[in-house]
């Protein structure tokens, strides 16, 4: 099969006649979208397992292990799959192009995320990082010529205020803090962007397992790097000795790393069927899932302010979902000697 060949996911609706492709892609795109829910949800329950029963407290050493997992995995995909895959890698200035970008920007977002941990509440955190989706939707507006209608706009910055309005706790301002996630959101938006591009521009073109198998390695070795840096040799120490002794940490480490492989996936796919908007969207309503599950399986009470802030979230949503419409806008083409005064436009595709 051809490198940049997609997988039978992304296939299913291009192969189905024209009348039908509408349907079974809304079909698929509900199947990617609820998929990415399911192990978003279980990624953050084994992670805080691993911190809170095992204290193994360090994420940058816990990603770079859920990348190498992710390039092993990948790998072997496309070797069972794809027999001509390997002979026909892209060159190395490729990848110093389009994937190191794309890695540092997802090593950065990490690596800020945490310090901003160290110096603000979780809850103030969460109330920032509601303003995702807008970033991201600034961002792709002057990186690309993605533009969008003014349903986009009025949907988005009010699933942000919903979802601020769902976060109780104590607002802890520190300036190191902020300005840490704040880089964070702005390097997460930028991976959005550049992972859509990387899967849908024609020369580029890539299926979802295939830019994770790119990606995963320059990632891992920046995690690697970053983890020594801040960890220290502990992270290894205590991941080898588990490995050797057969504990049930070793075990779970693997399993987290199988889920973050998925997960991954699942990431590229949502921005394949959606858009890197969207995914930031997907990211905040996971929150207001959060606090409707917890109200109805646990019984835990729900003030008026995450009730208010939950139905503006879902009205936000509802707005995009239904409201919102994106183009590409056309792109000036630069005008010969022979057309002087004329105007060339070429519409982007």
């Amino acid at each position: 099969l051809a490198q940049g060949q997609l997988t039978s996911l992304e296939l299913a609706m291009a192969a189905c006649p024209k009348d039908e492709g509408r349907g079974r892609k809304l079909l698929v795109t509900v199947v990617v979208c609820l998929s990415w829910f399911v192990l978003n949800i279980s990624i953050g329950s084994l992670t805080k397992y691993l911190y809170t029963r095992h204290d193994f407290n360090f994420p940058l050493f816990l990603t770079m292990l859920h990348m190498v997992y992710s390039s092993i995995l990948c790998a072997i995909y496309l070797f069972c799959t794809r027999p001509n895959f390997m002979l026909t890698l892209r060159p190395m200035e490729w990848i110093r192009r389009k994937v190191w970008p794309l890695a540092l920007c997802f090593t950065l977002s990490v690596g800020l995320g945490n310090v901003a941990l160290n110096y603000i509440y979780p809850s103030f955190g969460q109330m920032l990082s509601a303003a995702s989706p807008f970033i991201t939707l600034a961002m792709t507006v002057s990186m690309t010529t993605t533009r969008f209608n003014t349903a986009a706009w009025i949907s988005v910055p009010v699933t942000a205020v919903g979802i601020a309005f769902c976060v109780e706790g104590e607002v802890h301002f520190n300036l190191v803090g902020v300005f840490a996630l704040l880089g964070a959101i702005v390097l997460r938006g930028a991976k959005s962007i550049i992972q859509g591009q990387l899967l849908t521009s024609p020369g580029d073109k890539l299926d979802s397992v295939a830019l994770l198998f790119y990606m995963a390695p320059v990632s891992a070795v920046l995690l690697l790097v970053a983890s020594a840096v801040t960890e220290g040799m502990e992270p290894y120490r205590r991941f080898l000795d588990s490995a050797v002794a057969g504990e049930a940490m070793a075990l779970w480490l693997v399993v987290s790393g199988l889920n973050a492989c998925f997960l991954n996936v699942a990431n590229f796919l949502v921005t394949f069927y959606t858009s890197p908007v969207a995914l930031q969207i997907l990211g905040n309503i996971k929150m207001v899932l959060a606090i409707v599950m917890s109200a109805a399986v646990l019984g835990n009470p729900v003030v008026f302010t995450q009730g208010v802030g939950c139905t503006l979230a879902i009205a936000g949503v509802a707005c995009y979902t239904f409201g919102a419409k994106s183009w590409k806008a056309p792109v000036t083409a630069p005008v010969s000697p022979g057309l002087a005064g004329e105007t060339v436009q070429k519409k982007v595709m």
